[in-house]
């Protein structure tokens, strides 16, 4: 089994992109406070390279920026690459989203804005996230759905958003970037 399950503040302001085939991606480093074992005062940050892909991406892109706190599910994906700049084998590991969940709340966002003098639209509530999980045939409902959603304190579910990819998915898998592509 291939599960982590990482809460953590997000290192910069997360953008989207796309595949050259339109596959809408982020990519975004999560800082993850840890505990040094033996000494409870004393803590070490961990900073972990996450992708979401197609709707997460987008919902994460939109509704977070630096500093924001979010729940992050998915599995690990070690990559293999040589670099353009020095030739050399690179190897590397990604956490890929399956759901997360904004972790702050309004108030704690607006605040943290106006420290950094950030000027962004408005995040989710806690409790607020994403999941794939639904079947396959409400995977299209995304746009139908009530665009307050968050208000309501509920996880977002939706498959539109399908970060790890099934069998339909083989002919995309073919055409999203490589690791050069996306982390080059």
């Amino acid at each position: 089994m291939n599960k982590v399950i990482l809460i953590g503040r997000l290192t910069s302001t997360p953008t989207l992109n796309a595949t050259s085939s339109g596959i809408s991606y982020s990519r975004f480093t999560l800082a993850i406070n840890r505990k040094i074992s033996g000494n409870s005062n004393n803590e070490v940050t961990d900073f972990v390279n996450i992708i979401a892909w197609r709707g997460a991406a987008e919902i994460i892109a939109k509704n977070t920026t630096k500093g924001s706190k979010i729940m992050v599910e998915g599995s690990i994906q070690t990559n293999t690459y040589t670099s353009r700049d020095t030739n050399q084998l690179v190897r590397s590991f990604d956490v890929i989203v399956e759901s997360f969940e904004f972790l702050e709340s309004k108030d704690e966002f607006q605040r943290r804005l106006r420290t950094n003098n950030d000027n962004f639209s408005q995040p989710s509530q806690p409790g607020a996230g994403y999941s794939n999980n639904y079947p396959k045939q409400q995977q299209n409902n995304f746009n139908n759905q009530n665009q307050n959603q968050w208000q309501n304190n509920n996880v977002v579910q939706n498959n539109q958003v399908n970060a790890m990819h099934d069998f339909d998915d083989v002919q995309d898998m073919n055409n999203e970037p490589n690791d050069e592509e996306v982390f080059g």
